[in-house]
């Protein structure tokens, strides 16, 4: 072992290893109460699906790799590859929409299904990466987009929200432990614009509802709250549950002046449509219209980072994945049929996309034509 000093080491996660492909490195275990650490398992070796389980269902989730390791860690996670050309393509609609929703000559229903148009089209572009690194680099070309919408959305309507949105988008950026939190608020507005809301207001709360929803997991026990949703017992799944009144606690603490629908989004974003959701147990149609969009969100992103039952997908899988499993109940589980029937739509019929492509053209003829009536 070349250092036992903890801060010379970086955390990895145990979703990153890769059965049947051999360690480029060293792996490590570090026992934080003894403040030791363990060589586990060293390069060359090669990690199966069982090796995996069995240690997930320890508890295990984090390892550590010696720091000067890491670039060689990181090839091994992410190997390189050439960046997706839907990244392009995602900032010249969100390019459109900000366009677009500068378009006051625009009738409002006109507007907001042609920003429809173009949401159903950055969704579609968000799902079509094939490997997981591929998928982060989409998920933040999405994050860059929607960020540049709400700024100038907030700025030119003069909603509050704006800075605290802005500084907490950021921090993604930095941190990964944001990326969740992001992500989610970044789904969420695209969802609602793909639905032709796109009330600034409205926009702002799922935004921020997105971005402080999960704040309350920092209450629960690490054990816990690191666990896959899929391998927790009872106990475990009720002490997880309760971060969503440790959230609403935290806002009311903190951040008093948040929004009533922000909380009412954030208190609902667990409930599911067959009534087995929490904390309130809420089905079908009590369940607030934009909190269901928050609920997709959350759970489209939870499913593709492996908090669901460990494993990675890309948002592809996911969409495929959660289709399977609302399929295969005669009752849907997780959403309103409708709302996620038109989103899969949105993201698979090809035929579609065609149209929405022949519709966008004659978008841009009418933004252009309304520009320079305008100047």
């Amino acid at each position: 072992m070349r250092s036992r000093k903890i801060d010379d080491y970086i955390s990895a996660r145990l979703s990153d290893l890769k059965p049947g492909e051999p360690l480029p490195c060293d792996i490590h275990l570090y026992f934080s109460q003894s403040a030791h650490l363990m060589l586990w398992r060293v390069e060359g070796d090669l990690i199966t699906e069982t090796f995996i389980d069995r240690n997930r269902s320890k508890g295990i989730e984090h390892f550590w790799v010696y720091a000067p390791d890491s670039p060689r860690f990181d090839a091994y996670t992410h190997p390189a590859e050439t960046p997706p050309p839907a990244l392009d393509t995602i900032q010249e609609l969100g390019a459109r929409i900000g366009d677009t929703l500068k378009l006051d000559a625009l009738a409002e229903p006109e507007r907001a299904d042609q920003i429809g148009n173009l949401a159903q089209e950055l969704l579609r572009h968000g799902a079509q990466p094939d490997t997981h690194h591929s998928q982060n680099e989409t998920n933040r070309a999405l994050r860059d987009a929607v960020s540049e919408l709400l700024e100038d959305l907030l700025e030119r309507t003069g909603q509050t929200a704006r800075n605290h949105i802005a500084e907490m988008w950021k921090l993604a950026s930095l941190d990964p432990e944001f990326e969740h939190a992001a992500n989610v608020s970044t789904f969420s507005v695209l969802f609602a614009m793909a639905f032709g809301r796109i009330d600034a207001s409205l926009l702002s709360d799922l935004a921020l509802a997105g971005l402080l929803h999960d704040i309350g997991v920092t209450q629960i026990p690490p054990r816990v709250a690191s666990l896959p949703w899929k391998s927790h017992q009872s106990a475990d799944a009720r002490l997880y549950a309760g971060h969503v009144s440790a959230t609403l606690e935290l806002i009311q603490q903190f951040a008093p002046e948040v929004p009533s629908r922000v909380k009412t989004l954030i208190s609902q974003h667990h409930e599911k449509f067959d009534g087995t959701g929490y904390p309130r147990g809420l089905n079908g149609f009590q369940i607030d219209d934009v909190a269901q969009l928050l609920t997709m969100a959350d759970i489209l992103d939870s499913f593709a980072s492996g908090q669901w039952d460990g494993k990675r997908r890309t948002l592809k899988e996911t969409f495929a994945m959660l289709e399977g499993l609302e399929k295969a109940r005669t009752f849907p589980e997780y959403f309103n049929p409708d709302v996620f029937g038109a989103v899969v739509h949105w993201i698979r019929s090809e035929a579609a996309t065609a149209a929405r492509n022949d519709a966008l053209s004659l978008v841009e003829t009418q933004a252009q034509h309304l520009l320079k009536k305008s100047a």
